[in-house]
């Protein structure tokens, strides 16, 4: 038993949106470091994580287009050139969004202990 198509759309919308929200809040965080009058050095690796987290947003918002588009492969059982490169795009920035959080994380323990 699967979903229906409301349900479907619903999950598609809430997607949309929070990928949307999520590119808002990464641009934020980005336009404030770019901002900063000190340009702190502990920053850059914030930039990393949101500029990956700003990466995988943008390709999860562009989740439904490729299918029919004009860069469609026209076969069902082949994937489309955007269906692949949206593929990629949310597989590496998400991993590269959990290793930089792991640096920043790591780099937090270290300056908390003296190291």
């Amino acid at each position: 038993m699967g979903f229906t198509d409301g349900q479907l759309l619903s999950l598609n919308v809430s997607v949309q949106v929070t990928a949307i929200l999520s590119i808002i809040g990464a641009l934020t965080v980005l336009g404030h470091i770019w901002y900063d009058v000190k340009r702190r050095q502990q920053n850059r690796i914030t930039a990393f994580l949101a500029l990956s987290d700003l990466l995988t947003a943008l390709s999860t918002v562009f989740a439904q287009y490729p299918i029919s588009g004009f860069l469609s492969s026209g076969y069902p059982t082949v994937s489309s050139t955007a269906c692949v490169a949206q593929a990629f795009g949310i597989q590496t920035f998400f991993i590269a969004s959990a290793c930089w959080q792991v640096v920043a994380l790591y780099l937090f323990v270290l300056q908390q202990t003296g190291f």
